[in-house]
């Protein structure tokens, strides 16, 4: 058997040492190798696939933007407590209220009511009027009418009316507003609702009005 064995490696001496040296080159270079010393300039193209990566090892930071896709949109969350009120602010412009009688106007001629309003900065004066008004007329129409006026001005557009039809009656809640064209001075200024009449009237009664008014300005 020794014999057989001798005389086999005497034929195939250099098969074997080829073989030797192949197994050893490579145990070699493996162990040579220092600790970490492979990167990516030693990776080929393509050597790293998918198989290769362990599941569940990668990171979203470790893949470049758009890669993944985006999720769902999450349910719209609880609602936040209230917030803490915010400084008072900074005073308003002066307001005044009062009463009185409230399309043309004519130089102011009766007043169903007079009030003093005082404004502390120039400001325009913007007022409103309601009143219910009625008239009785006769042989021809005939027209009750009320309009706003400041220091004896009238406000712009201000004038409303009731109208009744010749022998006949009219009643009607009038509404009427309107602004000074021009901003008043500061201090005291005189608040007008006149009335007049217009056409062969009978009676024109009218009942408490109420005006109102607030300066805009500073």
């Amino acid at each position: 058997m020794m014999a057989r064995a001798i005389a086999y490696i005497g034929q195939q001496h250099v098969a074997l040492l080829a073989l030797f040296v192949a197994l050893g080159g490579t145990a070699y270079a493996a162990s040579s190798l220092p600790a970490n010393s492979v990167g990516t300039k030693q990776l080929k193209k393509d050597a790293v696939v998918s198989k290769k990566v362990k599941d569940h090892s990668l990171l979203a930071r470790d893949l470049k933007p758009g890669e993944l896709p985006r999720g769902p949109q999450g349910i719209q969350g609880p609602k936040g407590d209230k917030g803490d009120s915010g400084p008072l602010g900074p005073p308003g412009p002066t307001v005044g209220a009062f009463k009185g009688d409230s399309v043309w106007l004519p130089n102011l001629v009766a007043t169903a009511q007079t009030e003093t309003i005082t404004i502390a900065v120039p400001s325009r004066l913007y007022a409103a009027a309601t009143v219910d008004a009625n008239v009785t007329c006769g042989a021809n129409p005939c027209w009750s009418y009320f309009g706003l006026y400041v220091d004896g001005h009238p406000i712009p557009g201000s004038a409303v009316s009731v109208e009744a039809d010749f022998n006949g009656h009219a009643s009607s809640n009038l509404v009427t507003l309107g602004m000074t064209s021009a901003a008043l001075s500061a201090g005291p200024h005189t608040m007008q609702l006149g009335h007049w009449l217009s056409g062969p009237v009978v009676g024109a009664p009218y009942g408490t009005p109420k005006l109102a008014a607030i300066a805009l300005g500073g």
